[in-house]
């Protein structure tokens, strides 16, 4: 049934199929401009830290909570969008994969 994967548009036009070599390097771009801002942040707070402003990390911690409940909780709400993620990659492979699971009749 999806033997085959043509992309044609409305018009009938065949359409230019995705390549695994761009979709590589744009991904790879998209890596190093991660990487890029998250150094030039750590560069930027080593600078302040080295010129002398300090006067927030006095007071950064006060009034937190410091009760096992609510930590626990802080743990369960930032798990829950990587749980979805691992589901939605499970899915996906499964709809990849699905003629070894359901194969043609």
């Amino acid at each position: 049934m999806f033997s085959s994967c043509n992309y044609i548009d409305n018009h009938g036009n065949q359409l230019l199929q995705p390549s695994v070599r761009f979709s590589t390097r744009i991904q790879a771009i998209i890596t190093f401009a991660n990487i890029l801002a998250l150094g030039v942040i750590i560069i930027g707070g080593i600078y302040i830290l080295i010129s002398g402003e300090t006067g927030d990390i006095d007071t950064e911690f006060t009034g937190t909570v410091s009760n096992t409940s609510a930590i626990t909780l802080a743990f369960y709400m930032a798990f829950g969008p990587m749980r979805a993620g691992i589901c939605l990659i499970l899915s996906l492979n499964k709809l990849r994969t699905h003629k070894r699971i359901f194969p043609d009749q």
